[in-house]
């Protein structure tokens, strides 16, 4: 009964069966080739921007620069709460605007922290010889370029030190009493 049916061309459903393979002609060949092409171009694309998004999301655009002059002191609130005081000559930079990733500042001179806590996305502060680390602490970092040496000192918290250009280039965690 299902034979006859196969003999004629004819699915068992008794429609007709179609070629295979279908016949190809250039251009059918030409479009595939094309639509492939801009498959792989939109994946591309696709890549290439979530990327270029994902940088711009965490490059602050616009800095601000803090100058506590000579004889000076200056209280700052940064962009996520967290309290900085400036001694007299020191200059901080930061962003406008945190990124998502970390909080960096750039600091020459000497500063007081009261760190905001944020465990996703840590605080660092970056300055001559040192660059302190931390998620939420209060510490005071005197880091004046024309001393020789640079101090941080702790007062709650754990703070890791990166120390720039010397011997013992690598980072040092400190934490309450050290």
């Amino acid at each position: 009964h299902g034979a006859p049916a196969a003999q004629a061309g004819l699915d068992p459903r008794g429609r007709p069966r179609p070629e295979f393979p279908p016949p190809r002609s250039g251009n059918l060949r030409r479009w595939r080739w094309s639509l492939r092409i801009i498959e792989y171009a939109a994946a591309v694309a696709a890549v290439v921007l979530a990327l270029h998004y994902r940088h711009q999301a965490n490059t602050p655009r616009e800095w601000v620069e803090v100058y506590a002059g000579m004889g000076e002191r200056r209280e700052i609130v940064l962009p996520d709460s967290t309290h900085v005081w400036l001694n007299a000559g020191t200059k901080l930079i930061y962003p406008k605007q945190f990124n998502r990733s970390m909080r960096q500042v750039y600091l020459s001179g000497e500063m007081f922290a009261d760190v905001l806590r944020d465990e996703d996305r840590p605080f660092i502060v970056s300055a001559d010889r040192l660059e302190v680390k931390v998620l939420g602490t209060q510490f005071n970092l005197n880091s004046y370029q024309e001393d020789a040496k640079s101090e941080v000192s702790l007062v709650r918290g754990k703070v890791s030190v990166g120390i720039k250009a010397s011997k013992l280039t690598g980072t040092h965690p400190l934490a309450t009493g050290d």
